[in-house]
């Protein structure tokens, strides 16, 4: 089985580097963008089994790059990393489309859990 391809977008680098090394971990590959202009770089340039996007981009993005996919008919599960993961916040994101929310700080466990819930196939090792 190829290797799970997953963009991480989130403004954060120290988050952003956990994230990818947790996804290598899992035998996925990576790319990794800090900004929404970054995020459409990516996505206009490659292909992605899922998107990771953190739900506070500054500059008003919330959830531009999950408005992007879907208005160009793109399928990415796109999973959405909060701290604010109050109940009708994670209604509204499934509303907009998002396949799954999942709490920041991120467990290795909870974020396996979510690409195996919403990627083809799964990830290929790492914890339980």
């Amino acid at each position: 089985m190829p290797a799970k391809r997953i963009l991480i977008v989130d403004q954060d680098p120290s988050a952003r580097a956990y994230v990818a090394d947790l996804l290598r971990y899992f035998g996925c590959r990576t790319d990794i963008a800090g900004s929404w202009v970054g995020a459409i770089h990516c996505l206009n340039s490659s292909e992605y089994d899922a998107v990771l996007l953190d739900d506070f981009m500054s500059g008003g993005q919330r959830s531009s790059v999950l408005e992007w996919l879907r208005d160009r008919g793109r399928a990415e599960p796109v999973v959405i990393m909060s701290d604010m993961t109050q109940f009708d916040l994670m209604v509204d994101w499934g509303e907009r489309g998002a396949a799954d929310v999942i709490d920041k700080p991120i467990q290795p466990s909870q974020l396996k859990r979510a690409l195996g819930l919403n990627v083809q196939g799964g990830v290929s090792r790492g914890y339980q």
